[in-house]
């Protein structure tokens, strides 16, 4: 049997990686080392590649349509975090368009923040953003902020605007905020 999901909880503040589809029989922290097994022995977990092949990282956070049923478009994400080199992010939408947005932070594990502006002529009721690393660089995100237009079922021409207001939404990697405008 392999483990489909495996989560370690790391050091100060206890932030959370995620292992997928490792085939392994189990995982341990042990003294600060990820341990695992298998029927050919224990295996300690480390280095910054794959045999020299970069390890891919990325997380998602869940798709949320912002608590509000309207087609809405992000004019930009903001994140902020650790990083030891550049990422992507990529947004997508409920009408199945995806697209990557280069991040880059030139950072040696250094708390960094960066702004994003996204395509505004993706539109949809959901939006789900993905985070993920470039050569294997490692990051850890801290909080990423999406700033979303709403849209009323008027023509944009007769469209109101109206003040903006902040929603919050927690997930388990990382905190999606979003700034929202009614149009």
């Amino acid at each position: 049997m392999s483990i489909n999901l495996s989560i370690n909880a790391n050091g100060e503040g206890f932030p959370a990686t995620q292992f997928l589809d490792f085939c392994y029989l189990d995982v341990t922290s042990f003294n600060g080392k990820l341990i695992m097994c298998d029927a050919n022995g224990l295996f300690e977990h480390s280095g910054s590649d794959d045999n020299g092949v970069a390890i891919d990282a990325w997380f998602e956070v869940a798709t949320t349509d912002f608590d509000i049923l309207n087609q809405k478009r992000l004019r930009a994400v903001i994140g902020s975090g650790l990083f030891t080199g550049n990422i992507v992010l990529g947004v997508s939408f409920d009408d199945g368009s995806y697209t990557d947005y280069p991040i880059v932070t030139n950072q040696v594990l250094d708390q960094t923040a960066w702004k994003r502006f996204v395509n505004r002529e993706q539109v949809g009721a959901h939006v789900r953003v993905k985070v993920s690393n470039v050569d294997g660089s490692d990051f850890s995100v801290d909080t990423l902020t999406a700033i979303a237009v709403i849209l009323h079922n008027l023509p944009m021409d007769r469209a109101i605007e109206l003040p903006r207001s902040r929603i919050t939404i927690a997930t388990t990697v990382a905190t999606l905020t979003a700034v929202v405008e009614i149009v």
